[in-house]
């Protein structure tokens, strides 16, 4: 439900990544390795000379190229990174519903209600570890997106069910009815986690 394209995310990580990997493993040579040290004191000053010649050659269009298309994958490289940056976390809404503006006034109910009715309806159930509740919004309509950690030997129908009914009680409350989407996993707190019976 983010508007985050997944691979763009995956890319950035990486590209990210990797450059602070770098970054960190050249730190790393330089203050314990000798044989880097000496080669980083080296390559410094080379690189400092050969930016001040690149500046300085203005008139010279190879170099001038080189320098320009640097700079420009540089910015190319920031803008995508802001437009990313602020792509984040999109789609999530704290307002559930706002009814029609009437004379009387208008209706409005805050995400943060329905999450935790949701939520302490399933709280006392024994099947589930853990729950989480929060509210985006999909194709101008708020969605429920409810996710579950299920005990081990726990039915994911009975889950259902229960979800499902804490559902329906929440569209009681609100006088409609609130679209959700439920997604019930496991994962490493699962299987660490002794079976218990349900009955």
């Amino acid at each position: 439900m983010n508007s985050t394209n997944r691979a763009m995310n995956r890319i950035v990580i990486v590209i990210v990544g990797t450059f602070l990997l770098a970054c960190g493993l050249v730190a790393v040579g330089v203050g314990a390795v000798a044989s880097v040290r000496d080669a980083w004191r080296v390559a410094v000053p080379q690189l400092a000379r050969t930016a001040r010649a690149w500046v300085r050659s203005g008139a010279d269009s190879a170099d001038t190229a080189v320098a320009v298309a640097i700079v420009a994958a540089l910015v190319i490289l920031i803008v995508l990174l802001i437009v990313f940056i602020f792509r984040q976390g999109r789609g999530h809404t704290s307002r559930l519903m706002t009814d029609a503006t009437t004379d009387h006034g208008s209706t409005i109910i805050e995400s943060g209600l329905a999450e935790q009715l949701v939520q302490d309806a399933l709280a006392d159930r024994p099947e589930l570890l853990a729950t989480r509740v929060s509210t985006y919004r999909v194709r101008r309509a708020s969605v429920l997106k409810i996710s579950v950690v299920a005990r081990r030997g726990a039915s994911p129908r009975d889950i259902g069910v229960a979800i499902d009914n804490a559902l329906h009680a929440l569209d009681a409350v609100v006088g409609v009815q609130i679209p959700a989407a439920i997604h019930i996993g496991g994962g490493l707190r699962t299987r660490m986690t002794t079976a218990a019976r349900l009955s």
